[in-house]
């Protein structure tokens, strides 16, 4: 008889995959939008999660970059395919890692209802991401979870550096924003306990 109780399935708990979309309306032109996007070069400047963004091979459809992103200790360096589509489409796909075995992100711009003050952009954000192991999805989700989050918001906040104050008379409404769970709902009853039930189903196992 084992001395240690039926230990519950950790893959099971954990979700290894996440998913997060935002729809969102921005008081400036599809074109200054999709340039804010597709300037990586830049990245580093303005979003506080990125270490490092530059492309090492540009091209008028296809380019390639390096990023490092993450907050330490979890950093993923890699290399992203970047396809785009002035002034309306930019998807960027990691090529290489070692955290995530996929990375991905799309968005989509549309002209948006004009207003006195100028054009709006309506911004379709998707962004997904799959850790490698079970411990790094543990220790990453929260992390990346908010990465997810802000990243409409702090490219919002770019524009307004570079073009001024926002079309709208609030600064953009994100009218959808979902995290989707797309392996299992059971995430949350994961708690602190994981790491006790991780290295006792190792220690079983010996």
């Amino acid at each position: 008889m084992s001395m240690f109780p039926e230990l519950p399935d950790v893959a099971s708990l954990v979700e290894k995959r996440r998913e997060f979309s935002e729809e969102r309306i921005l008081g400036y032109s599809p074109e200054g939008v999709y340039d804010v996007v597709a300037d990586l070069n830049r990245y580093k400047e303005f979003l506080p999660w990125c270490q490092e963004s530059r492309y090492i091979r540009e091209g008028p459809e296809r380019s390639y970059g390096q990023l490092s992103i993450g907050i330490p200790p979890l950093l993923e360096r890699y290399t992203a395919m970047v396809l785009h589509s002035r002034p309306t489409a930019i998807r960027t796909i990691a090529t290489d890692g070692t955290l995530f075995t996929s990375l991905e992100n799309h968005w989509q711009f549309r002209p948006g209802p004009p207003t006195d003050a100028g054009p709006t952009c309506l911004v379709n954000f998707w962004v997904m991401f799959e850790f490698r192991s079970i411990v790094y999805a543990k220790l990453g989700n929260i992390v990346f979870d908010e990465v997810a989050r802000s990243m409409a918001a702090s490219f919002e906040r770019r524009c307004e550096a570079l073009y001024g104050p926002s079309h709208l008379p609030t600064r953009g409404r994100s009218f959808r924003n979902r995290l989707h769970p797309t392996r299992t709902k059971r995430i949350n009853q994961c708690s602190s306990m994981f790491c006790v039930i991780y290295f006792s189903a190792h220690i079983q196992n010996e």
